[in-house]
């Protein structure tokens, strides 16, 4: 950006489009309301919500008068601007038929586009895939912030004590059976220390638990048994991924947190047996996390991360610890945890305390592997929504991979049940004959699901704003979105942004899995803003709720701090023009500038996010300089599901603005689904490393509605999406 550009850019936001105002005060609430497979929880601490709830409301009404140009396009009136950037005749025929059309670039960045708007004199289209990518940013850097800041010291105290309370244990245990669960959980608290960085004493036996285990770990090779758990876990899993590769902090954390939340105590076997030697570890290590000042430790990392994601799908410490009391007794000694029959008693009452958890892996197996309907874990994956409705719409052999679309008709879009229908075969609903019916019975669940669960976390919120991306658009919203190519084009968008979101939480989510020509143009472009108010109202209200959410729990970033009011500034101003938009209003020439500028706002409040704070892009990493991120959603058998998101798409949009059409041009994601060997869970930098050698999967057919193929790749391109084993 040059410096006039710069200096045109500071005056706009200091002239009051960025000025911060304080929302209203939120209802919060006392009490998380259950999701639907977690209903039993009544010892699982809960995170508030921030925000009140809001109900579903249909679109805001319209009623714009239809438009059409012909195949020569000769009724646009600025189209000689477009000259530069060669329409091909296939944009053309799109732009005829749909009033828009999109195309590859190869920005790495969606303000990129609008930047090389303002440098062209280009009028924009603010599209809402625009603020969505925004919001990941300053999503996904609180996060890691408050990780390295905060939750990385807590889990090195946590590990202490869960190391201190387990030698105890061991060192007063008298039986040989509680001698032997002991030891294993003083290895398994080693293991966490070790992954993060420490190097604790340790008794005889336990070194070669704690050797074997990152031995496994290390390898990441897959499925294995490890000498402190009697039956096999994925050790695939202990990649780092996501933001978690930045630095060796967030790595060590990522592996640390990923064997807590991973390595489940399972009191019965897959069949059903009982497995009692990790009864007892859980057991014991219930007693150190909820009876010292471990609890505590252990509160600090579970809250923000229950606020960020969700709370924990399979049971808590404080689950087991309270069930233990009602079988054997209230103060009841260690010693009683030596017979079968006391065993089986707080078997019972564990199997007792809720139905099997949302999201369990589907695996016709017998032992060595934990029965996945009843699990304690030290700091459990979340139940996320969309990995029950991934979990419950596969298979082991007849349907082994869901995908993104399966979510999307979940969440609501009719347009993706289309999709899914018109081709079963692609998407392997004809296979397995249940998909039908489980699959109606999922969008019946979620559409009950009351309207404050979907503001219960960060996470269900967002989920909740790309549903409010793919609400049917009704009669008499501008004519571009009037075709079955736009809910495409709008689905897409939803999946990008939700493949971000992926990325975000990877650490957390519980992952679902199974086994096997114009005039003269006038000075200042006419820009145009996608109308959308139901969505900016909901992220307006997510940013409330998260910036509420950090300064309530001291946890928000100083540099951030104004910030977010700048962000949330831009969406009411977005907001706004939607408004006046669907009224047929002229905007005001101050509102045409800053649409003008809006690439440059978003790469000033992107660069606020960027670590060591650069002022210019040309200083900022390649983590923080490329959007392309990517994440694996689901495991069957030896390969894994990954979503992600590639180089911008341009979309360039025929509008009636001012008395005239308009060509504008804006930004939208791009979205990649593809099966991967788990072997080699892709990062984000193996994944860019894919994309800048040509290799990016190919789009699916459903996409031909509005994107025009990029020129053919050569070489040994990544296959999309198949849903066979």
């Amino acid at each position: 950006m040059d410096r006039n550009r710069a200096v045109a850019v500071v005056l706009l936001l200091l002239a009051g489009g960025c000025s911060r105002r304080e929302a209203p005060t939120a209802r919060v609430q006392t009490s998380l309301p259950p999701p639907r497979a977690q209903a039993a929880r009544s010892a699982a601490p809960q995170s508030p919500p921030e925000v009140a709830a809001r109900p579903a409301a249909p679109r805001y009404p319209a009623s714009l008068k239809p438009y059409r140009v012909s195949a020569s396009l000769k009724e646009v009136s600025n189209l000689a601007q477009y000259r530069p950037l060669k329409l091909e005749p296939a944009v053309r025929t799109q732009l005829a038929r749909n009033l828009f059309a999109c195309r590859p670039t190869d920005h790495k960045q969606l303000f990129q586009v609008y930047e090389n708007n303002d440098y062209l004199d280009l009028p924009s289209f603010v599209t809402v895939d625009l603020v969505l990518q925004l919001f990941h940013v300053f999503y996904g850097y609180t996060l890691r912030t408050v990780e390295a800041g905060s939750l990385v010291p807590a889990l090195e105290q946590l590990a202490e004590e869960m190391q201190r309370g387990s030698l105890a244990q061991l060192r007063a245990a008298r039986e040989p059976a509680i001698r032997d669960a002991a030891l294993r959980n003083v290895a398994f608290a080693a293991v966490t220390a070790r992954l993060l960085g420490r190097s604790p004493a340790l008794p005889p036996g336990a070194q070669a638990m704690v050797t074997g285990e990152l031995r496994l770990i290390d390898a990441h090779e897959g499925w294995a048994v490890g000498p402190i758990m009697p039956y096999k876990l994925d050790y695939s899993q202990f990649v780092p991924r996501g933001h978690y590769t930045r630095s060796n902090r967030l790595k060590r954390y990522f592996r640390a947190m990923t064997w807590l939340g991973l390595a489940p105590f399972a009191p019965r076997f897959s069949d059903k047996g009982p497995a009692d030697g990790p009864l007892r570890q859980a057991l014991l290590l219930s007693r150190t996390l909820t009876a010292s000042k471990a609890a505590a430790i252990w509160q600090r990392i579970y809250e923000p991360t229950s606020f960020y994601v969700n709370t924990a799908d399979d049971l808590t410490p404080a689950e087991v610890a309270a069930a233990a009391g009602r079988a054997l007794g209230k103060g009841h000694a260690v010693a009683a945890y030596a017979p079968a029959d006391a065993l089986a008693k707080v078997r019972t009452a564990l199997v007792a305390l809720r139905r099997r958890p949302g999201i369990g892996a589907r695996m016709e197996l017998s032992p060595p592997y934990p029965d996945p309907d009843v699990q304690m874990r030290v700091m459990g994956q979340r139940y996320i929504p969309d990995s029950e409705a991934m979990q419950r719409l596969c298979a082991p052999i007849e349907r082994p991979f869901p995908c993104g679309m399966d979510v999307m008709a979940v969440l609501g879009s009719p347009r993706a049940e289309e999709i899914i229908r018109a081709d079963p075969k692609v998407f392997n609903t004809n296979g397995w004959k249940p998909y039908d019916s489980e699959r109606a019975k999922l969008i019946a669940e979620f559409a009950a699901i009351p309207a404050d669960r979907w503001s219960s976390s960060l996470y269900w919120s967002w989920l909740d704003c790309l549903r409010e991306v793919m609400r049917p658009v009704p009669a008499g919203y501008p004519s571009f979105m009037q075709s079955s190519a736009w809910a495409d084009r709008s689905l897409y968008t939803a999946l990008g942004s939700w493949a971000e979101l992926r990325h975000d939480t990877i650490l957390y989510g519980k992952q679902s899995a199974v086994e096997c020509g114009g005039g003269e143009e006038e000075r200042l472009p006419r820009g145009y803003v996608e109308p959308n108010v139901q969505l900016y109202d909901r992220l307006a209200a997510l940013l409330t709720q998260t910036r509420q959410g950090l300064e309530r729990r001291k946890l928000m970033p100083e540099r951030l701090r104004d910030r977010f009011g700048e962000f949330e500034s831009l969406v009411r101003f977005l907001r706004t023009c939607s408004l006046k938009e669907l009224r047929n209003e002229a905007l005001t020439e101050a509102e045409y500038l800053e649409i003008k500028y809006i690439g440059a706002k978003c790469e000033m409040l992107t660069l606020a996010t960027v670590d060591n704070a650069p002022n210019t892009w040309d200083l900022v990493d390649e983590a923080d300089r490329d959007m392309a991120v990517v994440a694996d959603v689901h495991t069957a058998t030896d390969l894994c599901l990954e979503v992600g998101v590639g180089r911008a798409h341009e979309i360039l949009i025929i509008v009636h603005v001012a008395g005239k059409l308009t060509l504008t041009r804006g930004a939208i994601f791009s979205f990649h689904e593809f099966k991967h060997p788990t072997s080699d869970r892709l990062t984000d930098e193996k994944w860019r490393d894919l994309l800048k050698a040509g290799k990016a999967p190919v789009p699916p057919a459903w996409t031909r509605s509005f994107l025009t193929p990029a020129k053919p790749a050569t070489g040994d391109e990544l296959q999309g999406y198949s849903s066979g084993c």
